[in-house]
């Protein structure tokens, strides 16, 4: 467990449901695809200086509907985003999943 992640741990009663220190990327798609067999694809992109580069995905990329949210640290900067194509989950509720998801992954971003 790295050392930001075991900080966390004594700020936090449980550690999300999704998380797997030696493969947080991996275990956060996992999670996320895992909600709907819908999700034909399942991303995370990450800022390298001005720009997002494609990081880990789930799936293949169809186009067609897609939904964003920002992976933000504690202090509010941009890490990156998840990204998912398609749904069949409101958008309401796929907002608020994602969104939990992409700030959880925030504070557990790996150094």
């Amino acid at each position: 467990m790295t050392r930001k992640a075991s900080a966390l741990k004594s700020t936090l009663v449980d550690l999300p449901v999704w998380y797997q220190p030696e493969a947080p990327f991996g275990s956060a798609l996992r999670y996320l695809a895992s909600l709907s067999p819908h999700f034909h694809w399942v991303g995370i992109s990450v800022l390298k200086g001005k720009r997002l580069e494609p990081g880990p995905s789930l799936g293949d990329r169809k186009g067609g509907g897609k939904f964003v949210a920002s992976i933000r640290d504690a202090a509010g900067k941009v890490l990156g985003q998840i990204e998912i194509d398609r749904s069949d989950l409101p958008m309401a509720e796929l907002e608020k999943i994602v969104q939990r998801v992409a700030d959880e992954l925030g504070v557990l971003w790996p150094v």
